[in-house]
C-alpha cells in the first residue's frame, strides 16, 4: 500500500563537505504530543540536524521507505538519517551528537517498550542485558534495535536498498522478514544425507534428479514457514548485517516512549535488576 504523504521541510543548517549533513525523519501515524513536538523543535532549531521531513500515513513499513526515498530525491547530499518516531519524548540536541559521535553504522539510543512488562526495545545477543555495561552509559553492539531514535549512516542505505519497477519510486529498505525456523539446518542436513545415500547405492536417473531438485527447492521455500514475523526495523538490521553493518545501542542515550504512560527507562533496569539478582529469567 503506498502511504500517503504530507512533506514538511526546511534547510536548517549549510553543510559544508567537513561536516555530516543529517536528515531527521519523523512517520506521523498519531496526533503527537506537545511534549514530543517541543523535543522535535529544539532539535531542529539547534542545529542538531540539517533537514527534516515529516509524513503522515498509518503504515509505518511505508512512511520509513517513503521518507527515505524523498530524503535521496531531495537532498542528495546527505551523510546520515535519523528516525525518530511520533512517540518518543525526553530527547535532546546533545543525544543526537552523542550518537554521531558514537560512528556506527546503525545506532539507537534506548527506550522501553509502550506495554507491560516494559521491556528494553532492543533484540540483544544475549538473553540477559549486561546491566552494569548499561548503566554506565556504554555504547553495545545487539543483534537488532528499534528504530524509534536511530542514526543510520548513507552507505548502509546504499548497500541494502533494493530497487522494484520503477526504480526510483518503488525503492525499500524496510520491510518485514522472518528467519529460517530453528530446526531449518537439521531439516537440510538430514535431507541432504539421504539424496548422498541414494546417489551412492543407486543409478539415480534424470528424472529422480529432476524431482530430488524441486525437493530442496521446495524445502528452502518453506523455510520460514512457522517462524516468527520480526518488525521492520529488525527486519532492516538484520538484513544490513548481512551486509556487514553491525547496529548498536547507546545507553548513555535514554528516550521516553509514550504509551499509557509514560515508560521511564531508568524504572525499567531496576526492575530488570531486580529480576536478575533473584535468578529470573529476562523474558
Amino acid at each position: 500500500a503506498k502511504t500517503e504523504s504530507l512533506f514538511t521541510l526546511r534547510l536548517l543548517v549549510t553543510a559544508t563537505p567537513k561536516m555530516p549533513c543529517i536528515v531527521l525523519l519523523v512517520p506521523i501515524s498519531r496526533q503527537m504530543t506537545s511534549q514530543t513536538i517541543g523535543d522535535l523543535f529544539r532539535i531542529m532549531y539547534r542545529g542538531a540536524v540539517h533537514h527534516y521531513a515529516f509524513v503522515e500515513g498509518s503504515l509505518l513499513i511505508g512512511a520509513r521507505n517513503d521518507l527515505i526515498r524523498q530524503t535521496y530525491k531531495l537532498f542528495p547530499n546527505f551523510t546520515h538519517i535519523l528516525f525518530i518516531d511520533d512517540d518518543m519524548v525526553d530527547f535532546t540536541p546533545e543525544d543526537v551528537v552523542k550518537l554521531y559521535e558514537a560512528d556506527k553504522p546503525i545506532i539507537s539510543g534506548i527506550c522501553t517498550q509502550k506495554e507491560e512488562p516494559y521491556r528494553i526495545a532492543v533484540n540483544f545477543f544475549t538473553e540477559t542485558p549486561d546491566m552494569e555495561a548499561i548503566g554506565r552509559g556504554e555504547i553495545m553492539e545487539v543483534r537488532g534495535t528499534g528504530c524509534a531514535f536511530t542514526l543510520i549512516k548513507r552507505e548502509v542505505l546504499d548497500a541494502t536498498r533494493e530497487d522494484l519497477e520503477p526504480p526510483e519510486e518503488n525503492a525499500i529498505w524496510f520491510n518485514l522478514e522472518r528467519l529460517p525456523r530453528k530446526t531449518f539446518d537439521d531439516e537440510v542436513n538430514k535431507f541432504m544425507n539421504l539424496k548422498v545415500n541414494d546417489y551412492n547405492n543407486a543409478n539415480t536417473s534424470g528424472e529422480q534428479y529432476a524431482d530430488h531438485l524441486l525437493q530442496a527447492i521446495t524445502l528452502g521455500l518453506n523455510a520460514r514457514q512457522h517462524a516468527i514475523l520480526f518488525g521492520e526495523d529488525l527486519s532492516f538490521c538484520l538484513r544490513a548485517a548481512l551486509y556487514g553493518y553491525k547496529s548498536y545501542i547507546h545507553a548513555g542515550v535514554r528516550i521516553g516512549h509514550i504509551g499509557r504512560r509514560t515508560c521511564s527507562v531508568v524504572d525499567t533496569f531496576k526492575v530488570l535488576k531486580r529480576r536478575i539478582d533473584n535468578g529470573k529469567e529476562i523474558e
